[in-house]
């Protein structure tokens, strides 16, 4: 996924695990009905000033495991004219998230996709005989909007590389509009998107447009095909909610649970409306989600002066396997501030 303002690929061989295969056990699971845990903030783990070179944000971390117990944890970095070039880093979750190794040049960038600004993954997953699947987005800026389209890729080196990315969801399919991807996930031989799908741009005199987006559901049986849902997965209620975006998907005993990040419309008279907060949604089924205003986000909130205090935005969540459930999500100006993490208690691993 690529936040905006914010050549073939080897995808098109995609393998199918088999049933069981790498595909099994992509989804945590949360025991009875009661609310899990709140989540517990851990503390930022990167920021532009970071990265060699003249970054201004860092954004959509996405996260996968390694060899070992070591995670690999990819974020797309902008400069100043918003391009945005992916970068990883590895950290050992055994040891606080101790970053041992940081991308010192970009592993991706916008001239492997014909006239994007900018690249993003949001989603990898393992797809077999050491190959790893991506999801995420390219950005084409187009003043004074911008369109993004879902596009994947492959990695054959455990995500230090990735091919061509290759578009699969369009503006075409959106009625013109930008398509952001989210959150891809196997369930057998289908595969699920949940992506945020813009609905229209609202002029403001003297400022870019505001969009108005939600959160959108897709199948496909080679993760390369997509039907679209003709329905919303999870609503905009009103016009103080003028986008959710960025969700992370994780299947329980007694449905889905979804995290994503929400805002409010452009106001002049206040800022404070446009800031993204975390929440959280539910669905029995994973096509139609209902926010869950009761969750508690996390058990120590920011308070003023922290890195996230102003804003929560971008989450990705790992599933514990074992260990801690891992929240990785973006803070003050959309990522200006850096990379967290927060973590919660593991919740046991679905058995189908």
């Amino acid at each position: 996924m690529f936040i905006g303002p914010h050549g073939p690929s080897s995808c098109g061989s995609r393998r199918m695990p088999s049933a069981s295969g790498p595909a099994d056990g992509l989804f945590p699971s949360f025991a009875g009905v009661a609310l899990p845990d709140p989540w517990m903030r851990r503390g930022r783990l990167i920021s532009p000033e970071d990265l060699p070179g003249s970054y201004r944000l860092v954004q959509v971390p996405a996260c996968w495991e390694l060899p070992g117990g070591m995670v690999r944890i990819s974020f797309t970095a902008r400069d100043a004219a918003n391009r945005g070039y992916v970068f990883t880093l590895d950290a050992d979750p055994h040891e606080a998230m101790r970053i041992v190794r940081l991308d010192r040049t970009p592993i991706l960038g916008p001239e492997r996709v014909e006239g994007s600004q900018g690249v993003g993954i949001s989603t990898v997953l393992d797809d077999g005989d050491g190959r790893l699947c991506a999801y995420g987005g390219a950005l084409r800026l187009t003043p004074p909007n911008y369109d993004i389209s879902v596009v994947t890729m492959t990695s054959e080196d455990g995500g230090r590389s990735f091919s061509d990315p290759r578009v699969v969801l369009s503006a075409e399919q959106n009625n013109g509009l930008p398509v952001v991807s989210g959150c891809v996930r196997r369930e057998g031989p289908t595969w699920r998107m949940w992506y945020a799908a813009f609905e229209s741009w609202r002029p403001i005199a003297d400022n870019p447009p505001d969009s108005r987006y939600s959160i959108r559901h897709a199948t496909s049986p080679d993760g390369l095909t997509w039907t679209l849902d003709t329905g919303v997965a999870l609503a905009r209620r009103s016009e103080a909610e003028a986008g959710i975006i960025s969700p992370t998907v994780l299947k329980s005993v007694t449905g889905y649970e979804m995290w994503c990040s929400r805002r409010g419309p452009f106001d002049d008279r206040n800022a404070l409306l446009r800031r993204y907060r975390l929440i959280r949604a539910t669905s029995p089924d994973g096509h139609r989600f209902t926010a869950d205003d009761a969750a508690q986000v996390f058990a120590n909130p920011p308070v003023p002066g922290d890195w996230d205090c102003e804003m929560q935005c971008y989450p990705h969540i790992v599933a514990g396997k074992g260990r801690a459930d891992m929240l990785l999500y973006c803070g003050n100006g959309y990522g200006a501030a850096g990379i967290g993490w927060a973590s919660r208690p593991a919740a046991p691993i679905c058995s189908s």
